[in-house]
């Protein structure tokens, strides 16, 4: 069940558009307005027809420190947390270090075909079998799933002698049919050293490795290039950043994301510039672990700001205010 919720604070004259995800057993909700309170109410009905009286107040600074995680995702209309920039610093190299290595291995499997080609002598051979290969790989949800691809057996005669090889290239479907004619290439020297000659099979494997490493390589330096920015800003602003104490909006889990299988833990916290009298957002950095125990009692965060661009922010959890 997908539930729009608008609210209006009166004390800052905004208003905010949620976009709430409710899970199964919250279900139905209903919500009223007129007090400028919105409130999620969870559980059915009971044996009188009454709801069960159990809400959310979204406009209050802080709803608590207990565990949002089964009652409410709040997402569009919240500032997306700031990742320490380690992390895509280190998954960037990790992935254009991958990409160049495929780049690599597919430039140098391209050349020795290319090579293999130039001193090959060819004749023709023919489709004597078509051997399954299965592989299974299980997805992140424990499925297993299975596929499977078929690899031609190439039989061939030079100078009277009968030779044969099984490509090293596989499809499903099937590329070629028993008993149909191919292209062969063969070493003069080595005669059972053979390939099929036609350049979708001989060029497959260095496209496919080449492609992928074409494909992690700019990734990979993308998420290094933004991780390094992300380290830089970061530390700009634990430095010059300019410092205000913001009222604890929201704490919970981000459904939207998942680190090493889980969902994290995001603290979203909300201020008013005095300058130009808006109203913004601050995320902090995905957490582990429930941040409400090291939160209790505690309504305000402090906030790193960037004055001439208010969303570039970071909120500093460990902080305390002289008054919570």
């Amino acid at each position: 069940m997908i539930a729009w919720l608008i609210s209006h604070s009166a004390a800052s004259h905004f208003a905010r558009l949620t976009f709430c995800w409710l899970p199964p057993e919250s279900w139905p909700a209903s919500w009223d307005g007129e007090d400028g309170i919105v409130r999620l109410y969870r559980g059915g009905e009971n044996h009188a027809g009454d709801r069960n009286p159990q809400f959310l107040d979204l406009t209050s600074p802080w709803a608590g420190s207990r565990d949002f995680s089964h009652d409410i995702l709040l997402g569009v209309g919240h500032t997306r947390p700031m990742h320490n920039g380690r992390l895509f610093t280190i998954v960037g190299g990790i992935f254009g270090l991958i990409g160049l290595v495929l780049l690599c291995i597919g430039v140098g499997l391209a050349a020795s075909t290319a090579s293999f080609l130039t001193s090959a002598k060819q004749t023709d051979g023919t489709v004597v079998a078509l051997t399954a290969r299965t592989t299974t790989t299980r997805s992140s949800d424990g499925r297993a799933r299975s596929d499977t691809s078929w690899y031609p057996t190439v039989e061939f005669t030079v100078d009277g002698r009968r030779y044969s090889f099984q490509s090293s290239t596989g499809s499903n479907p099937p590329s070629y049919k028993k008993g149909e004619s191919v292209p062969v290439a063969y070493d003069p020297a080595d005669p059972s050293n053979g390939r099929i000659a036609s350049v979708w099979s001989a060029f497959l494997a260095p496209l496919i490795v080449g492609g992928l490493g074409v494909v992690f390589t700019p990734i990979g330096a993308v998420l290094f290039v933004k991780g390094r920015r992300i380290t830089r800003l970061r530390a700009w602003l634990w430095e010059q950043g300019q410092q205000v104490w913001a009222e604890i909006e929201h704490v919970g889990r981000d459904f939207a994301v998942r680190v090493n299988n889980r969902h994290p833990y995001v603290v979203h916290a909300m201020w008013q510039d005095e300058r130009t009298g808006r109203t913004y957002t601050a995320a902090s950095d995905y957490l582990r672990d429930d941040p409400g125990p090291r939160l209790q009692g505690q309504t305000r965060v402090l906030v790193l700001y960037d004055a001439a661009d208010p969303e570039r922010n970071l909120v500093d959890l460990d902080a305390r205010p002289s008054h919570s």
